[in-house]
């Protein structure tokens, strides 16, 4: 319950923070390798996260020809300066069903991820059988 408040950035380094909690306290045969796993899930989650923020907070150019819609065009308005050259960065990419597609079965990756770890926990526990780490 008291996790429901958090934002998603938060969310994230939190839920990995307990899972970590975990796998440090108690000596699960193969807590190590989970927690390393779990590791790499919060760095793709966070990539997801900003990933869904560039989509949200983007404006969206139809790109048309003869009056038809050939494209769409994602366009951040947030404008970032090459530090090194001075040159100004425009985040724009065409927007695409592959590019949905991509991040989608990314995001189903990392949620199977997720679940198999749920799986685990729910196995490890009750955490007391495990001998503590010292």
């Amino acid at each position: 319950m008291q996790l429901r408040t958090e934002t998603n950035q938060k969310l994230i380094d939190k839920v990995t923070e307990l899972f970590s909690y975990l796998t440090d306290t108690y000596q699960f045969p193969n807590g190590p390798a989970q927690s390393t796993d779990f590791e790499g899930l919060r760095t793709e989650f966070h990539a997801l996260r900003r990933f869904r923020n560039r989509l949200l907070h983007s404006t969206y150019i139809e790109l048309k020809a003869g009056r038809e819609l050939v494209g769409l065009l994602r366009s951040n308005p947030k404008i970032g300066v090459d530090t090194e050259t001075g040159e100004l960065i425009f985040d724009q990419e065409p927007f695409t069903e592959a590019v949905v597609h991509k991040k989608l079965k990314e995001v189903a990756d990392a949620a199977f991820r997720l679940g198999m770890h749920y799986t685990q926990i729910t196995h490890w526990f009750p955490f007391d059988r495990f001998p503590r780490r010292a």
